[in-house]
């Protein structure tokens, strides 16, 4: 769970601060398979998440491994097939993910650390 919500904060945040305009607002020749989204294009946030699942997923079931990845990987596909996203977009958004999840496993320990010595009891 706090690798999904580290990860789209960090969407989020990235999103709003490089503000790339999506395929089919830019490219006259672009096709939108999707619904037209209001937000910037960069990173993929869909992409982002089934990264972090796929690395969660992998943890549990690692005979699974590959399968998650190639799922991640065709959600990241499937956006730039749909029109929404650029190749870089997807990329990103794969990176993000990764990043995100391997953030978590040093910030939730962190956080633990913070709120024990505050007083507050967490199992």
């Amino acid at each position: 769970m706090w690798a999904s919500f580290l990860t789209q904060l960090m969407v989020a945040v990235i999103k709003r601060w490089v503000g790339r305009q999506r395929p089919y607002l830019v490219l006259p020749e672009a096709v939108c398979r999707d619904k037209q989204w209001r937000d910037c294009s960069f990173p993929s946030g869909h992409t982002a998440t089934g990264f972090s699942l796929a690395i969660i997923f992998s943890h549990y079931f690692p005979q699974f491994a590959p399968w998650f990845y190639l799922g991640a990987l065709f959600v990241g596909l499937s956006r730039v097939y749909l029109g929404v996203h650029y190749p870089s977009d997807v990329l990103g958004g794969a990176l993000i993910g990764i990043t995100g999840f391997h953030m978590s496993s040093w910030v939730l320990p962190w956080l633990k650390g913070i709120i024990i010595l505050r007083g507050v009891k967490i199992d």
